[in-house]
Formats: C-alpha cells, structure tokens, sequence
C-alpha cells in the first residue's frame, strides 16, 4: 500500500537556524550553536557513560521536547537481539534471556558509544569547506557525494533524533519522513527486523572506518521524451528480455553491469521508518545508507528518478511484509571502484495505484506516465570512474502491481519498452508470477525487428477495441492473462 507521507521531523529544543541564503541540508542544525545538551548527551553517550535503555531514553529526552519515554518496546526488541546469530532468535520474545541481557551490554557499552561518534562528525561534516549538502530539488539533474563515513554521520543524528523539525530549506517541498521515533516505537516483529538491521550495521562498521562514496542522484527526462509522440515513433529495436525464475531477487543481480530497481514510494524509503515492509523498505533496512537519501530528496515528480550509488548490503533477512525477520550478517562482496566505491547502483521508481479500477492503466495517458518513468530510471548512468564496467541491463519486476493494482503483463512491457529505449537489457525478476509466455512473445519481437514504436501502438489498440471500461474491467477480472498476449501478437503480425 503506497504510503502518502511528508516531512514531520519533530522537535529538538536548542537549535539557532541560519538564513535563508546558506545551502543546508533540511533538518540541519547550525552546529556552531548546537544546544549544549545535545552536545553533553552525545558525549556521553560516546564515552560510555549511558548504563542503561532508561538512561538512554532519559538522554534523548533532555533534547527532544516530544520524545516519548514509554512506548519504546521495538527498540528495546531490537537492542535485546542484536547478538542473536539466527532470525528465531532474534525475535522479540516476552522472557529475557542471557542473550538478552548480552545485546543490552553490547549496544551500551560498544555500538552506541560508536553511534555518538558518528553522530558527533556533524560539526567537523557542516563545517568542512565544500560539502554538498543542498537539497535535489525536483527537475533538476544533480547529484550528492558523501564520504560514507559522512553518510553514516547523517543516519547516526537521524537514530540519535538530533535534527530539528523547523528547517528553512525543506518548507516548500513534500519530504519523506525521516523521524527515527515512529519505527523506535513500533513492537510488531517485522518493523522489529528493520531496527535491527540497522542497528547491525552500526555494530559490523564500527571497528573499521568505511571506503569510498556514496552518491545520491536525481534524475530529470527532458519534456521532449515524456510526450506521446516521441514513444509512437520511437525506432529503438526491442532488446532481448531474461527471466528469472521464481526464488531469484533483483538483490542477485550482478552490479557491475545491472542497474537494481527500488520499486519506491513517490516519497523515497516509503515507510521503511514508519511502517511498511515490501520491497523498497526491506532493501533501505539492509542497506541502511540509503536512508540520508531521505533528507536530501523532495517527493518525485512523473518525469523523474533517484539513484543510490555505493550502498552495500549489510544484513540479511527472512519473509516479506508481515513475515519480515532479521536473519543475521549479511557479506556483500559487491565490487568496488578505484576511490573503493561500491559499484552498487539502486534506483528508486514509483509507480501510480490503479485502486479505482484496472481498466484505467490502459489509457494513453497512464501508459505514457508509467513508460516515462520507467525509462527515466533505467536510463541511469553510473557516477564512477572511467574504468568501471558499463551498464548494460536493468534487473526489475512486478513493478507497481500487488496492492497497487497494476496488470502484470501490461506493466513487464511497458518496461520493456522502456529498457530498450534506454539500451538496456531487461532481466525480469517474475516473484510468483507466471510470465513464460512474455519471454516466448519478446523471443518473437525480438526475431521479427520489431521496435518500440510497434508495441507501442498494439497496445494502444487495447484501448480502442474495449471503448466500454466496464467491458475491458470484466477482461481482466475473469480471464487469464492469454487475451493480452493473443492480442498483442495479432496486431503484431506474430501469429
């Protein structure tokens, strides 16, 4: 379920905002006036003076005029398995045990002093001359590098709830939501698994300092392209489509040359910190530099994509939605650049909902919508060195179909279109759908030198021959996915 969410970061007592006129990060703080007793906590915190869950509570509250210090069961669940080697064991249980008591000890006395640390690298990240830290502002083709040392910086203040809510530069924008306090609170155990993937993460770096960048990109298609007529005479030949099977993930994918689709949310990471465990969630949990992303980047626009560059993979997990468990350590052995980047490129999409009816998503206009998009983020180039592999193909999915109502097979070959328009291979991950006869009827495309501009138009004929919504609504209710197939290659002179 698409989770319609702004930013709503709350309130942290102390903070003297600069002007206007100065390029800051939303929820920033002017670090040359940070409240002394956010300064004094995270010291504290650092030097390992917090002995308790209470006390760390305590601290926080000193410095968040809205921090609740009841309520706070997920965070405790998740502290408590942080040693936990296995998913069973790692679930939220109603007895302590000795493995309980160990993760306690553990994240006080080794990962939150270490967090602090991290959290306490704002002043010399804010005042560090040439650090980029504007916002991407919608239609505009810009990027962000960070250090991933800075990256971890920025997602320890957003854990620590450091950054205030009364932030000038994020006041004219719709922003995802970044307050940490919502998943701290939430004791359901698949929101659990997310906190203590995260929380992994700041344990397994905290002995050794992280490499590289990241590099957090928005990405604008020119208006030329996202008009009908482009798509309609578009000649790019239609490119071979792979499938993968059932039990494969886009998380497989070789990232040397596969761009990984985030099937997002309009506002980046969805509810990945309030409530949400599908897709783009489990993957910004697991990779949790992802997550600073969310500070730096408005909801997107039709026209528009966002990628993620160097964030690796540190845990693995067990489920989907509900299901969702924390399932241990996991060792990503993703290649790296020169600078020792990560050549991992995950790139967020967000598809429309079709809850009124899926007959609509037929409709020229939001055939046009959903194949702009697509081919926005699967147009991404790589922001790494020169001798780095090129990209070459796309690993995507049911994109926008679930609880968002999309058709199965309609949205595979808007992607395709979209593949190919970009140069790009589709590797289709199929989840648990059926889908052998799109990879015979691409086989046929592909054999026949058919273009984009071709499937293009077979589908529009769709909407033509099913003028009535209610009759085309039946279709699709009833009948198995055959018609569309049997159609498309009808009008493609397949048969």
């Amino acid at each position: 379920m698409k989770v319609i969410i702004r930013s709503r970061l709350s309130s942290a007592r102390g903070f003297k905002m600069a002007s206007r006129s100065m390029t800051r990060l939303p929820g920033m703080p002017d670090v040359e006036h940070w409240d002394k007793n956010i300064k004094h906590s995270l010291l504290d915190m650092k030097r390992g003076g917090i002995r308790s869950l209470d006390d760390f509570y305590k601290c926080i509250a000193s410095y968040r005029s809205d921090f609740k210090l009841a309520g706070l069961a997920g965070f405790e669940h998740a502290v408590r398995g942080l040693n936990a080697p296995t998913c069973e064991q790692a679930m939220p249980s109603a007895q302590s045990t000795k493995s309980d008591i160990d993760g306690v000890s553990h994240f006080l006395s080794e990962v939150l002093p270490s967090i602090a640390t991290s959290a306490l690298r704002l002043e010399q990240l804010h005042l560090r001359e040439g650090t980029p830290l504007s916002l991407l502002q919608p239609q505009h083709n810009a990027r962000v590098r960070l250090a991933q040392e800075d990256a971890k910086c920025l997602l320890a203040n957003m854990l620590l709830l450091t950054l205030p809510s009364d932030c000038a530069d994020s006041e004219s924008f719709d922003m995802p939501w970044t307050n940490f306090g919502d998943l701290m609170s939430k004791k359901q155990p698949h929101e659990v698994a997310k906190l203590q993937c995260i929380l992994h993460f700041f344990d397994h770096t905290r002995t050794a300092p992280l490499a590289g960048s990241v590099v957090y990109s928005r990405h604008v298609t020119p208006p030329e392209r996202t008009r009908e007529d482009f798509w309609s005479t578009c000649d790019a030949p239609l490119n071979a489509v792979v499938l993968r099977p059932k039990g494969c993930s886009i998380d497989d994918a070789d990232p040397k040359t596969v761009l990984h689709m985030d099937f997002a949310n309009e506002y980046l990471g969805g509810g990945v910190l309030c409530g949400g465990c599908v897709q783009e969630e489990i993957r910004f949990s697991v990779s949790p530099l992802c997550i600073p992303a969310m500070l730096l980047c408005p909801g997107m626009e039709a026209n528009e994509a966002i990628s993620l560059h160097g964030c690796l993979t540190y845990s693995a997990t067990k489920g989907y939605g509900s299901s969702l468990r924390y399932a241990g350590h996991f060792d990503d052995v993703a290649p790296v650049d020169r600078s020792g980047t990560p050549l991992t490129t995950i790139v967020a999409i967000d598809a429309i909902p079709y809850h009124g009816g899926a007959s609509v998503q037929f409709h020229t206009k939001q055939l046009l919508r959903d194949t702009v998009k697509a081919y926005t983020g699967f147009s991404v180039t790589r922001d790494t060195d020169d001798e780095a592999p090129a990209i070459t193909a796309v690993a995507t999915g049911n994109w926008g179909c679930g609880a968002f109502g999309g058709y199965i097979p309609l949205k595979a070959c808007l992607q395709w279109m979209a593949a190919s328009a970009a140069g790009r291979e589709m590797h289709y991950y199929v989840f648990d759908a059926d889908l052998l006869e799109l990879e015979q009827f691409s086989r046929a495309c592909v054999a026949a030198k058919l273009t984009v501009q071709d499937l293009w138009a077979a589908i529009g004929k769709i909407q033509e021959k099913f003028a009535r919504k209610q009759e085309l609504q039946k279709i699709l209710h009833e009948q198995d996915d055959a018609w569309f197939w049997q159609f498309l290659r009808e009008h493609l002179g397949l048969q």
